[in-house]
């Protein structure tokens, strides 16, 4: 949005427009998709033990954020073409995404409203093991 003048910092002029332009300012935007990425992977680690559909989701937003990382510091490297590629393929990821979230979506509404049928999302709880379980089940041996 030009009202917050983000790329002013990065124009020698002062013209937000142009430094929004810059491979400065395309690379600290790939920067910070980059760590959007490495939260959503810890994210992603912390909800294996959730269900298949947060998992996936999760999984499928950490390769969109990688991937959009990768398209800004293309456009900062000057490879449009590249760049075009890698935006394409995190549009693709980001629209998969949807999947998952709109079924954890409607699981949720139809829980709320006490629907008398409930839809799986893939209890994963009972499939790793937790550390408490593990510290159980090893001090009952």
């Amino acid at each position: 949005m030009p009202f917050y003048a983000v790329g002013t910092n990065y124009s020698p002029t002062g013209n937000s427009l142009e430094g929004i332009q810059t491979p400065e300012y395309n690379a600290t935007v790939g920067l910070y998709y980059v760590i959007l990425s490495v939260l959503t992977f810890v994210y992603l680690i912390c909800s294996i033990r959730t269900n298949i559909c947060l998992f996936s989701a999760l999984f499928l937003l950490v390769i969109t954020f990688a991937l959009t990382a990768a398209t800004f510091f293309q456009v900062a490297l000057g490879n449009a073409e590249n760049a075009a590629k890698l935006q394409l393929a995190a549009g693709a990821f980001n629209f998969a995404l949807c999947v998952p979230i709109w079924h954890i979506f409607i699981v949720q509404i139809l829980d709320a409203v006490d629907f008398p049928i409930t839809l799986p999302v893939g209890d994963l709880s009972t499939i790793v093991p937790g550390r408490s379980q593990k510290e159980r089940k090893h001090q009952e041996e």
